[in-house]
This record gives C-alpha cells, sequence and structure tokens, in this order.
C-alpha cells in the first residue's frame, strides 16, 4: 500500500478503489412500513410512537376530564397509537414507563391514589363502567392476532416454520461471530417475538384452540363460515387481550382493604372492604358512572383537598373557621349532613355523625338497601363536585349558597339517568308528604287549644 494511503480511513480507501460506490450509504438499521428493521434496530421502532403516545396524553390530561372520561379518551384515542407497533415488537421498560407517565396525565389526582394495575380492573373489580387496556397485554392479543389472522388469503403467516428455518439457519451457520454481534436482531426480530408470544400464552393454558373458541362464542347454526371468520377476525385481539388479563389474579377486597385502612373507621376492615367492593358493583347498575367515579375516589383519598397536598386551607362551605379542608371534615361537615337530610332524605342509623356514611357510604357498619347506597352515592357525588366547583371557581359565598350549589350538583349528578332521577325525585316527594302531613298536625293542635 502506498504510504499516503496508509493515513485513510476504510470508507475512505473504498472510495478510491470504487469511486461509482461512493454515494451509497450502508447502515445497520432501516424504517419499513413503519417499523425499524436491521441488526441494530433494537427498540427504536417504538421512538417516533412514543413521541405521540405521550403528547396525545398531556393534550388530553389539559381538559380535565375526570375518571370516566379520562378512561374512554386513553383507550379511543391515545393507546391505539401504539397498537400499531405493539403488532411486531415487545415494549421496552421505557414504553412502560411512558405508560404511567401517560395514565397520570389524563386520569390526574393526588399522589398514587390509583394506580395503573388498579385501572386495568376499574370494570371488572372497582364497579366502573370502563376499565383501562394495559399495554402490555395487548402487545401480546395484537401479537397473537397478527400471528393467526395475517396474510390468511395465501395461507398464513406459517410463524412456526418461519422460525424452525431461522433457528436451523443459526445452528448451521459458520459466522457464529455475526450471531454474537447481532444476537438482539437474531433473538427479537419479528418472527422470533411472534413465536415466543405464542408459545407464552400456550404454557400459561391459552391454545389457539381455547382463544378461537372463546372468541367465537356460541355456536350459532345461521352463521356461516366466511361471516364467522370475519367476526373472529374483528373479535379475536379483544377476547384474547382479556383472557390474558384473567391470568393475573388480584384480590380487590385486599386491595380495597389497605385504601380503606387511613380512615381509621368503625367496624370490622375486612367486612367493610367487601362490602364496598360488592356494593360498587351493585351501585354500577344503579347510577351514572359519573357517581360510581365519585365514589371511588371518596374512599381511595382521590380528592385534590388542601389536607392532600399539605396544606392548609379552612372549610368551602365556611362552616367554621376552624375546619379544615378535607375529606375526613368533609364527611363530618354540618352543611354537608344537613343538606343531606333535608334535601336527600338520609336518615341517620348511629347517635352521632361517623366520618363513614359519606366514605364507604356506611358500609363501615352495614349493609345498605340498593335504594339507600343510590341516594348515599348521589350524596357524595354532590358533595365532590360542589368542592370542586368552589376550588376551581373561588368565591364568597355562605352557607346558603353552599346549600344550593349543593342540590345543584345533586341533580346534574343523577341528570338523564331514570333510576336514579326517580330515585331522588321519589325521596323528594316522601320528604315534602312528610313535612305536609306535621304542619296540618301541627295546624290541628293549634286549633284544638284555642278552643
Amino acid at each position: 500500500m502506498p504510504k499516503d494511503l496508509a493515513v485513510l480511513t476504510g470508507t475512505q480507501v473504498q472510495h478510491l478503489s470504487a469511486p461509482a460506490w461512493a454515494g451509497i450509504t450502508v447502515a445497520y438499521k432501516g424504517t419499513y412500513l413503519g417499523f425499524v428493521i436491521g441488526p441494530e434496530s433494537n427498540d427504536h421502532s417504538w421512538d417516533k410512537p412514543l413521541d405521540r403516545f405521550i403528547d396525545s396524553a398531556q393534550q388530553w390530561g389539559k381538559i380535565g376530564l375526570g375518571l370516566q372520561y379520562g378512561v374512554l379518551a386513553y383507550t379511543i384515542y391515545t393507546l391505539p397509537i401504539l397498537s400499531f407497533v405493539a403488532q411486531l415488537c415487545n415494549p421496552p421498560n421505557e414504553a412502560l414507563d411512558e405508560e404511567q407517565q401517560a395514565l397520570r396525565h389524563i386520569i390526574p389526582g393526588p399522589y398514587r391514589w390509583i394506580l395503573h394495575t388498579d385501572l386495568y380492573r376499574l370494570s371488572e373489580h372497582f364497579g366502573q363502567h370502563k376499565s383501562v387496556p394495559s399495554l402490555t397485554h395487548l402487545c401480546q392479543a395484537a401479537q397473537k392476532r397478527t400471528s393467526l389472522f395475517e396474510n390468511r388469503q395465501r395461507g398464513g403467516l406459517n410463524i412456526c416454520g418461519k422460525h424452525s428455518e431461522l433457528r436451523r439457519w443459526i445452528q448451521d451457520s459458520d459466522y457464529l461471530n455475526r450471531y454474537a454481534t447481532w444476537y438482539q436482531w437474531f433473538e427479537h426480530g419479528p418472527v422470533t417475538t411472534l413465536h415466543r408470544n405464542s408459545e407464552s400464552l400456550r404454557q400459561k393454558g391459552l391454545t389457539t384452540q381455547h382463544l378461537l373458541a372463546s372468541a367465537a362464542g356460541p355456536d350459532d347454526p345461521e352463521e356461516s363460515g366466511p361471516q364467522l371468520l370475519r367476526r373472529l377476525c374483528r373479535v379475536f385481539q379483544r377476547s384474547t387481550r382479556l383472557a390474558v388479563l384473567q391470568l393475573d389474579r388480584v384480590d380487590p377486597i385486599a386491595r380495597m382493604r389497605h385504601k380503606l385502612e387511613r380512615w381509621n373507621l368503625s367496624g370490622l376492615p375486612g367486612c367493610t372492604a367487601g362490602r364496598c367492593v360488592r356494593a360498587l358493583g351493585i351501585l354500577k347498575g344503579l347510577v351514572p358512572p359519573r357517581i360510581s367515579a365519585a365514589v371511588l375516589r371518596t374512599m381511595w383519598n382521590g380528592w385534590t383537598t388542601s389536607r392532600r397536598f399539605q396544606g392548609s386551607r379552612p372549610c368551602l362551605f365556611k362552616c367554621s373557621h376552624f375546619a379544615e379542608d378535607s375529606i375526613e371534615h368533609y364527611a363530618v361537615c354540618p352543611v354537608v349532613h344537613e343538606f343531606g337530610r333535608t334535601f336527600i332524605g338520609l336518615t341517620r342509623f348511629t347517635d352521632g355523625i361517623d366520618k363513614g356514611e359519606l366514605i364507604t357510604l356506611g358500609l363501615n357498619c352495614s349493609t345498605v338497601s340498593d335504594e339507600l347506597l343510590t341516594l348515599r352515592g348521589i350524596w357524595v357525588f354532590a358533595t365532590y363536585k360542589a368542592v370542586n366547583d368552589i376550588r376551581h371557581n373561588p368565591l364568597d359565598i355562605s352557607q346558603y349558597d353552599a346549600a344550593e350549589l349543593l342540590k345543584q350538583c345533586a341533580r346534574e349528578g343523577v341528570k338523564g339517568h331514570h333510576h336514579s332521577t326517580g330515585i331522588l325525585d321519589g325521596s323528594f316527594c316522601r320528604r315534602r308528604r312528610l313535612s305536609n302531613q306535621m304542619l296540618m298536625e301541627f295546624a290541628l293542635d293549634a286549633t284544638g287549644s284555642e278552643l
């Protein structure tokens, strides 16, 4: 080699020896149909989707949707951003961290008032109308659907055959140094990812036959083969995701007991937790989702009160200068309880005021009827909404104004819901008849005394 060429880099030597190829760039990764492929692709397929994913969560979080609509926004608009890349790639740790961050943006509240694992089971365990899908479960279900239904017009992807062929090539290769260098690509590429996902589900008891039967449901003799196939393609991923979710056993009563411990309520903690879990499931069919969400936030200390953020502020209902802005106080606040007695029609079943009447709907003392459960749920929602309205629109209100606001919030809570509206109206009519009866008895007594 000439002496002057000894100082040149390898790329410069290649350019001199093959100038026609000088403009060609060699890379070990590239983007194809939205996926980053190649020996050095690693987890780069997630980079752009994760950026759009967290941006979507931040934008929805700025609206302040609350629990009910926050779950819907996340499920419909935010999580699907990751569903495309989830078909062939397992989520890295960064993606799982971003998932938790996105949920905190869309479903805000005090620190750790609810965990992402709780959000996965809101509907099944805690009486909410929708649950948040898990990113991990979404990936497993999407990959199973991809390996089973993609390219079905030409016989499918044949992932098992391609995986066996890939393993045979690796074992018979004379270039093991390449395998060591590009280990990440060979062991985490699309073929290996899809094959390992199917094997993992099979080992957990979720075989292909089991998943297909679960998605198909009962046999319909009037349904043709092509119709069944189209329906399976449409529902298979969701059915598989729910089947994977059921594998992760969680005790909702133990979780509820842990969340209720901080209140130091009267009654047996285990019985109270069990009653609360069952009552949330019953309440789901009795009231609108916004009331169920307010009840859960109350039980789990999810209000944004001053005390929850280590601050100090007096009661927003102006009941006393010494009362503080906290759930503990609102649970025994005289303004709140007077509203519950005169407008909701609640009567106490204890000698004094028990904070469990608001926090656990009185379930710490005993079980309650469906009607009383509905009325107490409306009471909790009205209190929660009135506190938030005053906090975000600070006005110098009196106790009378606070009572009127509570009434308006109760009406808004049941608006558009036939059952809970009927319960609230029926309670109001009974109170009015009782009041009229008491007035008539008082008038008769007064007339008799004059005679």
